[in-house]
């Protein structure tokens, strides 16, 4: 009887989580290049880079922006290189010294009450001019019509805020392993449709790019209006809709993508700065009910086959039948999603691994806010 009374309680959880999954994916908006409109009019865009100890992403950040479509003397690219103490700084004055759109800005340590990105992206912005001003993370890589397609969208939509999320390029085994049950976890605590609806508080957006109609930055005092905070992505949504402003968060499959992340340690690091304000549960008890969720859903699926094995008078056809159903949701669920991700559906034997390493990333993260021991990139908030 206990057993099946687990089997249905993580039937219903996995089942609900596959309802919130099913509505992501009914008000996801991807911008999609095919369906944009003719542009005329190319207002002037200001794109800045913060750029901290990025040897291996700046070069492929820079070169795919310098491609653009976008009219070439409508855009200009200022870099703020972070503090750096890799090559950096000598890549981008390099990139600079062959193209006059690419403009480096040397920049300390933060100010006091200061992050170091929000310093950065402040800096860089007071060298911005023109309409529109757009932060772009370093470790992504822009196809040639992003800027002109975004810009275009935002233009025809009247978007004040406009964040388009990247393609995540999984590219080790541990990546593998780990982002999908991870990234699936994350999904399905948003509601893209209420993100979207000028009339609802919530907001999101995702910090690896960013469009702000410049008139509208200047007015919330950009970043200096998040200076503090560590997720400046999200923070900046909320102050733009608290200030009735359009915000739009849509995501861009086919204009950019990213490789957030190469290994464990930087996983870890990556997600614990974060990941309890991504998901909205800014409290131990969320925190703690979000990560039961995801450990349930990820080892129940191994623990009900065993205990059946090792007990075989708890084998029921009730308890059978509920765990098939789930199963055979869960896979699907597990088999669609990876292809999406470009990743080998084999690795859906993992997704235990991952909504674990979730379940433990999620609590290492409220305790780091709570206790005020945040660390990203070699400094401690």
């Amino acid at each position: 009887m206990l057993l099946l009374i687990f089997t249905i309680l993580w039937f219903l959880t996995l089942n609900y989580f596959l309802y919130t999954l099913f509505k992501i994916l009914l008000f996801r908006n991807v911008l999609n290049p095919k369906k944009q409109k003719p542009v005329n009019h190319f207002p002037f865009v200001s794109i800045i880079i913060p750029a901290r100890n990025e040897e291996h992403n700046i070069r492929r950040c820079i070169t795919s922006l310098l491609s653009q479509s976008y009219p070439a003397d409508r855009y200009k690219i200022i870099v703020v290189n972070d503090n750096s103490i890799d090559a950096t700084e000598s890549i981008i004055k390099e990139l600079a010294s062959n193209d006059n759109k690419v403009h480096l800005i040397n920049k300390g340590e933060p100010e006091p009450e200061w992050t170091g990105k929000n310093s950065a992206c402040n800096e860089g912005s007071k060298h911005a001019g023109g309409d529109y001003i757009c932060f772009i993370d370093a470790d992504t890589k822009s196809e040639t019509d992003l800027i002109k397609i975004s810009v275009s969208y935002a233009e025809e939509n009247k978007i004040d805020m406009l964040s388009v999320s990247p393609f995540q390029e999984l590219g080790s085994f541990t990546e593998k392993c780990l982002l999908p049950g991870i990234f699936l976890a994350i999904a399905s605590s948003m509601n893209f449709k209420n993100i979207n609806n000028p009339v609802k508080p919530e907001a999101i957006a995702n910090g690896q790019f960013i469009l702000f109609r410049k008139s509208v930055y200047d007015d919330i005092e950009g970043h200096n209006s998040v200076k503090s905070i560590v997720m400046e992505d999200i923070a900046l949504a909320e102050v733009v809709k608290h200030n009735g402003y359009r915000l739009f968060f849509i995501f861009g499959d086919d204009l950019i993508r990213t490789r957030m992340y190469t290994k464990l340690s930087e996983i870890w690091e990556g997600f614990s700065k974060n990941i309890a304000v991504i998901m909205k549960t800014r409290t131990f008890f969320t925190t703690f009910l979000s990560s039961l969720k995801s450990i349930f859903i990820g080892l129940a699926p191994l623990i009900i086959p065993l205990f059946l094995f090792f007990n075989q008078d708890s084998y029921s056809l009730y308890t059978l039948s509920f765990f098939g159903v789930g199963f055979t949701s869960l896979f699907i669920l597990s088999f669609f999603s990876l292809r999406a991700m470009g990743v080998s559906p084999l690795y859906m034997i993992f997704f235990p691994v991952g909504f674990t390493f979730h379940s433990i990333i999620s609590l290492s993260s409220i305790f780091k806010q709570k206790k005020g021991r945040t660390e990203w990139k070699g400094r401690k908030y």
